[in-house]
């Protein structure tokens, strides 16, 4: 959806060989906003209509959608603002030059633990293990909220489902290993081991899901 021209399709030159990972971004914003949490945040951005702005680590990148899916969901009019990267989109939220960002979990969290940064919200449809007390979006006021930074395997779709079966059974048995596991959530990702036909499934839900929101966005990358 962001691309106009790709030498590929997204879906049916790929097949999915297993989700690895889910990888929330954090609803972050400055202790001197004066916000505590999603409503308040909400609530303020309403009140100050079109003189909000959140900030992203560039147009299309996965914290621009996370936040124009914010803004849609919640129904407040706020201004897109895109930098260089994930760290100077978190600085700007930090120094109060825009609003609120959603950053992805490591950018912001010595930030947080620090006191610099404040976090209302987790963006998945389930908390962090990395931060267990921090809500959901969902949960903090915005019903049906969910966006991951998901990651996954995939391969193209020419091998057989017999070989991608061999290849998915190891990947989920080194994603159940307990010293695996550790590893990744020390990371602030959750291991996400699927079948093949889940994660295919999935995958294709995420297009419609992502585009619709990209698409009332206006977002383009060429």
């Amino acid at each position: 959806t962001l691309y106009s021209k790709l030498p590929y399709d997204v879906v049916s030159d790929f097949s999915g060989v297993s989700q690895v990972a889910s990888v929330p971004n954090l609803l972050i914003v400055a202790p001197s906003l004066g916000v505590k949490s999603v409503k308040e945040l909400i609530a303020l951005a309403k009140s100050k209509s079109g003189q909000f702005n959140f900030s992203s680590a560039g147009i299309g990148s996965g914290t621009h959608v996370n936040g124009e899916m914010f803004k849609i969901m919640a129904g407040i009019d706020v201004t897109h603002v895109p930098y260089k990267g994930a760290p100077e989109a978190l600085n700007e939220a930090i120094a109060g030059r825009v609003q609120f960002v959603f950053s992805p979990i490591l950018v912001a969290a010595g930030q947080v633990t620090a006191g610099r940064a404040l976090v209302l919200a987790v963006s998945t449809a389930n908390r962090s293990p990395m931060f267990p007390n921090v809500p959901t979006v969902a949960e903090a006021g915005v019903p049906g909220f969910d966006f991951d930074q998901w990651y996954g395997l995939f391969t193209s779709a020419k091998p057989p489902r017999s070989l991608i079966n061999v290849v998915n059974k190891e990947v989920v048995r080194i994603l159940n290993l307990p010293d695996m596991k550790e590893r990744m959530l020390s990371q602030g990702a959750t291991p996400k081991p699927t079948t093949p036909e889940e994660f295919d499934k999935f995958v294709r839900s995420e297009v419609v899901k992502m585009g619709k929101v990209i698409i009332a966005a206006g977002a383009r990358v060429n």
